[in-house]
């Protein structure tokens, strides 16, 4: 069971990323669905169909992540357009202000550079929501594997860089970092 601390730790990330869905609420609502979250949605609907998820998609684009994404994705092919937005907006918004909150903490009292980063943050966390992409679920990912590397964990630093690596080919980079030598 978690810790009474480790749960305090989630509530600032469950705030900021519930903020971050209700400001891209409106654009879900109007345009629905885009190609990005129709390309999740088919590839991951041929999966557990047993289907092959790379062929040419009829309503989104060729699928470029690996079948262990298709799988993960599965649940949300039973869920309505607006809903699936809503969920999977949310996921990537948690996983994205968890990593931040690890990697760097959250305090009123930050300097104005650290204040500008959060900003910017948000900035790249709002243009991933706005078209259903991963890249704010793979940044918090990358954000918390870097926490677990620097508090010397790292098995578990490793565990989530390679599941990140394997749904998108970014948190490689990352990795091969951690293993160059620093002087």
């Amino acid at each position: 069971m978690a810790e009474n601390g480790h749960l305090k730790t989630l509530k600032i990330p469950l705030l900021l990323a519930f903020w971050s869905v209700i400001f891209v609420l409106p654009l879900w609502f109007s345009i629905g669905r885009n190609s990005v979250a129709d390309t999740y949605w088919e590839s991951a609907f041929r999966f557990w169909n047993g289907q092959n998820p790379y062929a040419r998609g009829v309503v989104g684009d060729i699928y470029q992540y690996s079948p262990l994404f298709a799988f993960l994705y599965g649940p949300f092919v039973w869920l309505s357009p607006t809903f699936q937005s809503i969920v999977w907006g949310f996921i990537n918004a948690f996983v994205f202000w968890w990593g931040m909150c690890r990697w760097c903490r959250f305090e009123w009292r930050m300097s104005g550079w650290l204040w500008a980063a959060w900003i910017l943050a948000a900035m790249e966390l709002d243009i991933s929501l706005r078209y259903h992409q991963i890249n704010a679920l793979l940044t918090g990912s990358i954000l918390i594997a870097l926490d677990l590397y620097r508090r010397n964990a790292l098995a578990s630093s490793a565990f989530v860089l390679a599941l990140g690596t394997n749904i998108k080919i970014l948190p490689i980079v990352f990795a091969g970092a951690l293993v160059w030598p620093l002087k």
